[in-house]
């Protein structure tokens, strides 16, 4: 896990059940983590099935490998 993200690849069916997901994960988080923890509002993003999901999930292991020093941090362009 990253210091100040988290990343998830999740599959919910409906949107409505996505943001009651946030809402309680942010929720618990802040409880855990203390108050104030949260800066910002989650970034999230539909992922299509086959490429894009694989591309996601790329990034997401390359990202926890920089943070675990088994690869050379590359700064993105956002």
């Amino acid at each position: 896990m990253q210091k100040d993200h988290i990343h998830l690849c999740i599959r919910i069916s409906q949107r409505e059940n996505y943001q009651k997901f946030i809402r309680s994960l942010t929720g618990i988080l802040a409880r855990l983590w203390g108050k104030g923890v949260w800066q910002l509002l989650p970034y999230s993003r539909l992922v299509n099935w086959g490429k894009d999901f694989q591309n996601v999930l790329n990034y997401i292991e390359m990202n926890e490998a920089e943070i675990q020093g088994f690869r050379e941090y590359k700064k993105r362009v956002k």
